[in-house]
């Protein structure tokens, strides 16, 4: 959850700060589904690059360092093989929606990975 909202499961990875998690599946038909923390975090590098204010105003930006001037509480994003972003908690929807990252489990049955071993 950020905030009162529960974040969709569009990412892969999310994280603030020193802590991260990733999106999981279960593997069985028992068991939880969702962001799970990670037990070593991703803290992604920071940059001496400051943000602009059109990234500040939009509420995101893409990249994989952390901007001078980026708010605090904004979450570093993970999604796809290769892409990652910066985002405001009241922004997610809008870097969802202008970057048509798909959101697991809408309407989807539950997930199950095949079984390994015997």
């Amino acid at each position: 959850m950020v905030g009162k909202r529960e974040l969709p499961w569009a990412f892969s990875r999310v994280g603030r700060g020193d802590v991260s998690y990733s999106l999981r599946f279960r593997s069985q038909l028992w068991g939880e589904d969702g962001y799970f923390p990670d037990t070593t975090p991703v803290i992604p590098p920071s940059s001496d690059v400051r943000v602009s204010q059109a990234s500040l105003s939009r509420g995101y930006y893409i990249g994989d360092h952390w901007l001078k001037g980026t708010p605090a509480d904004w979450l570093f994003v993970h999604w796809a093989a290769d892409r990652s972003a910066f985002v405001a908690p009241d922004a997610i929807d809008a870097l969802v929606n202008d970057f048509h990252i798909p959101i697991h489990g809408e309407g989807e049955p539950p997930r199950l990975r095949p079984m390994t071993g015997s």
